[in-house]
């Protein structure tokens, strides 16, 4: 497990500027682009907000409870060589730096961080609608949406995203156990409401497998036989 720190990096300490990297404490200079809950969370607990300076841009928290919007926003920030598939959105924000959110509801820069159930990760990353990063020309790669691009650099961010992340991240497994509980809950009552033979074997048709089926033709079989 790596160890992280979310500090202020030595050029925007000297600016001044509400500027906030999750650094991998052993060396800045890694790409820091995934971590674990427990990681994220150590690093979060060991970071207090010191932040006095406001924020260069206003910014806006997005929530993506509708399925679709969030399938929007991850095919904006993830690459065609990544899959959208078993991902989910925890913390979204958009930077207003053109003053354009009201009126289009659209940002050119956001941060994200996603998680992805697969491989229990969490990803931080930025996404914009401009090709290029205006401070060091670097040239960003294509998302799977037309007109928007990926910057796989470590994630920076004003304090308020921290803090916004600090007081909503969750334990994804407890969720995943959970929901795991109550959808066997579930399977286990549905024989509680039969009524009838009919509906048995309309439930015996949805439930059982194709293996399962088989053989309880072959057991009346035998018993039809004997």
């Amino acid at each position: 497990m790596k160890e992280l720190e979310i500090c202020k990096s030595s050029q925007h300490q000297k600016e001044g500027k509400n500027v906030w990297t999750l650094y991998n404490k052993r060396s800045h200079r890694s790409n820091n682009r995934k971590a674990t809950y427990t990681e994220l969370v150590n690093a979060l607990d060991n970071w207090t907000n010191t932040e006095t300076v406001l924020q260069e841009c206003p910014l806006y928290f997005i929530r993506t409870s509708d399925p679709s919007k969030e399938k929007e926003y991850l095919s904006q920030c993830l690459t065609k060589k990544e899959s959208i598939r078993n991902k989910n959105i925890i913390c979204l924000v958009g930077q207003d730096w053109n003053e354009e959110y009201k009126t289009t509801g659209l940002c050119t820069w956001y941060k994200i961080i996603f998680y992805d159930s697969v491989d229990r990760q969490y990803y931080l990353r930025s996404f914009s609608s401009k090709n290029i990063r205006w401070w060091d020309k670097k040239i960003l790669e294509s998302s799977h949406a037309e007109g928007w691009y990926t910057d796989y650099s470590t994630l920076n961010a004003p304090a308020e995203f921290w803090d916004y992340l600090k007081d909503n991240l969750k334990d994804p497994d407890k969720k995943m156990i959970k929901m795991e509980t109550q959808t066997q809950l579930k399977d286990n009552r549905f024989w509680c409401n039969i009524q009838t033979r009919e509906e048995l074997i309309e439930i015996l048709k949805e439930k059982l497998t194709d293996e399962e089926m088989i053989y309880l033709c072959e057991k009346n079989e035998l018993i039809m036989n004997y």
